[in-house]
């Protein structure tokens, strides 16, 4: 399949940013979710692959406080199962915020197990 790739610039907490030309495959956001119980702070997760083949987890997660800072992490991977590991240790993994997000974005044909 011949996919149509673009420039991404993705910013990082503390790091410089990081810069790829892939596509974004899919994700998710607890944002406007329902069991998110608060409504001023989510996540946002994002799975991207590279024109050359590598993964990258991306997590954005937005204070809702104007005293904390937006946290934004990115992970760069070898492969599609190395990413899942990589975010599966994020440092909010706990958060219902964060497992809302991750779901949406791994509910996606590129993710799910089909077992005969």
């Amino acid at each position: 399949m011949a996919y149509q790739f673009k420039e991404y610039k993705l910013q990082r907490t503390g790091e410089p940013p990081v810069m790829f030309a892939g596509r974004l495959v899919s994700s998710g956001s607890s944002r406007d979710h329902e069991d998110n119980f608060n409504p001023n702070a989510w996540h946002v997760v994002k799975i991207f692959e590279t024109k050359s083949g590598k993964w990258i987890g991306y997590v954005w997660f937005h204070s809702g406080k104007n005293a904390v800072a937006d946290e934004y992490t990115v992970s760069v991977h070898d492969s599609k199962a190395f990413v899942l590991n990589g975010l599966a240790v994020y440092g909010h993994r706990d958060s219902k915020s964060f497992q809302i997000a991750l779901g949406q974005a791994l509910d996606h044909e590129t993710f799910i197990e089909h077992v005969d």
